[in-house]
């Protein structure tokens, strides 16, 4: 399963024949459940209108996470409205990234399709992301701040 944000709404790619489609803003929670007897994580997403999006955590390929929680946060993420992202490529030796607008409350890093939990500073009402470690050039890095 592949998990797309785009532009207006954060796509759920189970296959070319079964695609849902959730309007940014629509989603109300998030909730993992353990399944005990399979050995993983079972992810619904609660949609304002009712419906549900559930998978399982192990299924998904994109975008690449550490964790179930994780991709919660990125799920929301994605989900914020008033949310920015924005898209970099890093260069040789880069550990700083600016930014247009300042940074919100919450904010994540993306690098190559791979959430990022640590490693790096983002401090609410800056413009600036730092990395502790240098990039080798070439990665997408993608900053999403909600």
């Amino acid at each position: 399963m592949k998990i797309y944000n785009r532009a207006d709404a954060i796509e759920f790619y189970y296959s070319a024949s079964r695609i849902i489609s959730v309007k940014r803003g629509d989603i109300s929670t998030i909730r993992k459940h353990y399944d005990y007897v399979k050995d993983k994580y079972r992810v619904v997403v609660h949609c304002s209108n009712g419906n549900k999006v559930m998978f399982d955590y192990d299924s998904v390929t994109t975008p690449v996470t550490l964790s179930v929680d994780d991709l919660i946060t990125l799920l929301f993420a994605y989900n914020a409205p008033a949310g920015t992202m924005t898209k970099f490529v890093a260069t040789a030796g880069q550990t700083v990234f600016t930014l247009t607008e300042p940074l919100k409350a919450e904010t994540i890093a993306v690098i190559d399709g791979s959430v990022q939990s640590w490693g790096y500073t983002a401090t609410e009402g800056e413009y600036q992301v730092t990395f502790t470690a240098a990039f080798v050039g070439g990665e997408e890095v993608i900053i999403i701040s909600w």
